[in-house]
C-alpha cells in the first residue's frame, strides 16, 4: 500500500527478534531499546541462527500542532489512521 506523506508519523511499535525455524528463541523489545534487539540478533547469528529484526506495525503516533493550541501526541493503531489524522 503507497501512503500518502508519513512526515511526522513515528512507528511506536515494539522491535520483534525472530529466529528461523526456533520460534521459541524470538523476543519482542520495547521501542525504545531497539539497541538491545540487535545486540540480541547479533548474539543469536554468532551462534548460528538465522535472526532477523524486524518492528512491528501495530501503534503509530502523530505529533498535532496547530497555532494556539498546545501540541498533541495521538496514537493510532494503523499507519493509514494515523496519515489521516494529519490532515
Amino acid at each position: 500500500m503507497i501512503y500518502p506523506s508519513t512526515k511526522g508519523v513515528r512507528n511506536r511499535s515494539p522491535w520483534q527478534v525472530n529466529v528461523r525455524n526456533r520460534p521459541t528463541l524470538s523476543r519482542v523489545f520495547p521501542v525504545h531499546q531497539k539497541e538491545r534487539a540487535q545486540a540480541c540478533v547479533e548474539a543469536l547469528l554468532q551462534e548460528g541462527h538465522k535472526a532477523t529484526l524486524v518492528q512491528q506495525e501495530i501503534s503509530f503516533e502523530v505529533r498535532v500542532r496547530r497555532a494556539g493550541i498546545k501540541d498533541q501526541n495521538l496514537t493510532f493503531d494503523t499507519r493509514a489512521q494515523a496519515v489521516q489524522a494529519r490532515y
